[in-house]
């Protein structure tokens, strides 16, 4: 089990690098107005409801966890222990999960003991989790979900080593790799895609059938894909009665988030000679089809019930350096942040900027309300020092523009 987590670990620091080349953006601010985030450190906390919020929007994915009713659910700054943590946005303060009064949390006995980064899904208070046990083509995921309200934890389906796990209304989905009819149980090859419904009332469970297209999340009666040829379409329930949204197309399929009937999705963008530049932020009515532009030379965006918050893509040179730990080699740091966050409305209209330092870049947001969690990468300049803080997180405070590390 510790073998996994230090897995997802090594797959958090990838991913952070991958932040770190569009023409830079031309500032809003001037230098000296563009610092509108300033760090808390005294600890005083007052929420602010803006009457936003992250309920009914599917598909927003940040590797810092999900956030749900208020809450923040994430293993991040516990990453080393396993713990499943909740942070209560409304009052500023963090423990565990598990609703259990007597529980030590430091053995099997608790049921969120040593879950990684394994937290698929948070709704009205229950969360889904999945543990891996064992290795290579033998480990089993245990699908389960917990109620951190009574402490009930309830299991839904066990699958193989790879699978992903989808909620909606009244289904559960699994994406499973199963051994065909007459297969070499220790062969790789003969292991096949099959998408698992286990309907949430009585956990009956159906195989739809082969899959090799990837899930993106699955709302109502919809089950929603996309595909190696950059397709998008959806299916009803049982993965039948195809609906076509986006051809396939050269161009890269990246986030996708569906609110209502509207569809959002990123694509790349590149030049002639194939380098890229930041993706575009698409909307499409599912209903209607029509396709819509709402930005160009994204880094990242989030999707919430009232807003569209993202962050332009660039190519700085930090002026900031790493250190190469065999060649002791100073290399320069180049990030695809330009440490603005930008909001607008679900047409891409009334912009504002929202956040903007040139020495305190956050990414990959996860946003709540009046709060945005995020990782935060800081350069020194004056001192050529770069730090990613990937295993804290950092939370904003939009109405006040100030910020802080969540700490236990």
């Amino acid at each position: 089990m510790k073998t996994k987590t230090l897995t997802k670990i090594t797959s958090l620091l990838i991913l952070s690098l991958l932040l770190f080349s569009c023409t830079p953006q031309t500032p809003y601010l001037s230098e000296e107005e563009s610092k509108t985030g300033s760090q808390n450190t005294s600890g005083k906390f007052e929420y602010y409801d803006n009457g936003d919020t992250s309920k009914g929007v599917k598909g927003n994915f940040s590797p810092i966890g999900v956030v749900d009713d208020n809450f923040l659910y994430t293993t991040l700054n516990t990453v080393y222990s396993g713990n499943c943590m909740r942070y209560d946005i409304r009052t500023g303060t963090i423990k565990n999960a598990c609703a259990d009064p007597v529980c030590t949390h430091d053995s099997e006995k608790c049921p969120l003991y040593w879950i990684g980064g394994s937290i698929k899904f948070a709704s009205n208070g229950i969360i889904g989790i999945g543990k891996t046990e064992g290795f290579g083509l033998q480990s089993v995921t245990n699908y389960c979900t917990y109620n951190t309200i009574n402490n009930k934890l309830c299991q839904i389906y066990n699958a193989s080593v790879g699978s992903s796990m989808y909620e909606s209304d009244d289904y559960y989905y699994f994406a499973d790799k199963l051994l065909k009819k007459g297969g070499d149980y220790n062969n790789k090859e003969d292991y096949k895609n099959n998408l698992i419904r286990v309907r949430k009332r009585d956990l009956q469970s159906i195989n739809l059938g082969e899959c090799n297209d990837i899930v993106a999340f699955a709302d109502k009666d919809k089950i929603f894909f996309y595909t190696s040829t950059n397709r998008i379409y959806y299916t009803d329930i049982d993965m039948k009665n195809e609906v076509e949204l986006v051809p396939p197309s050269t161009v890269s399929i990246g986030q996708m988030s569906l609110y209502g009937d509207d569809l959002y999705y990123s694509a790349t963008m590149r030049d002639e000679n194939g380098v890229y530049y930041g993706s575009t932020l698409n909307k499409i009515n599912i209903i209607t089809k029509y396709n819509s532009l709402i930005a160009e030379k994204l880094s990242e965006y989030t999707l919430t019930s009232n807003y569209i918050y993202y962050e332009p893509y660039t190519n700085e040179e930090t002026g900031a350096f790493r250190i190469d730990e065999e060649t002791v080699e100073k290399i320069p740091v180049i990030i695809h942040l330009t440490g603005e966050i930008f909001r607008c409305d679900h047409n891409g209209d009334e912009k504002i900027l929202i956040y903007s330092n040139n020495d305190n870049y956050l990414g990959h947001m996860l946003i709540e309300g009046n709060y945005i969690f995020a990782w935060t990468y800081i350069i020194d300049r004056k001192n050529e020092k770069f730090t990613d803080k990937i295993l804290d997180i950092a939370c904003l405070d939009i109405h006040n523009k100030e910020w802080w590390y969540i700490k236990e």
